[in-house]
């Protein structure tokens, strides 16, 4: 038996062990290219982020910083299969935005600060990212859970 279970499910979250959980995380991750297109640069080229995973009790699901091209993601906020997969589509969108947009921190942060979080454009455009493949992307890894 895995010592790492993850036996949060109690507690609303999805249960997986921390093995499974990063293999299905990569997963996601390694198709939302094939769905969601590059940015801006060569195929050729192409960088995928990294994947981080943190057993911590962030504030939230997940979250992409530019200056490392690292997504972290937060398992203790993930409450379902569909959440994993939806927070790694909405990170990835931030991971295209700041190479279409290089000083995207910047103007993250400016946009926030003048519209907050909800009406952000890098926001609006991560959350209909999400509802436009985080379903057809799940389709394609649902028999790994």
């Amino acid at each position: 038996m895995d010592l790492f279970l993850i036996f949060i499910n109690v507690m609303g979250y999805l249960k997986l062990s921390r093995t499974k959980f990063r293999r299905i995380s990569n997963q996601i991750l390694d198709l939302c290219p094939h769905y969601m297109g590059y940015p801006h640069m060569s195929k050729s080229i192409f960088i995928l982020p990294k994947l981080s995973i943190h057993y911590s009790n962030a504030p939230w699901c997940g979250v992409f910083h530019n200056y490392d091209l690292i997504i972290r993601i937060y398992p203790r906020r993930i409450k379902s299969k569909m959440d994993l997969v939806r927070t790694i589509v909405h990170e990835y969108t931030h991971y295209v935005q700041m190479y279409n947009s290089p000083r995207m921190d910047h103007r993250y942060t400016k946009l926030n600060h003048q519209l907050g979080y909800k009406d952000n454009p890098f926001e609006i455009e991560a959350r209909e990212n999400e509802i436009k493949y985080m379903r057809l992307i799940y389709s394609r890894i649902k028999h790994l859970f």
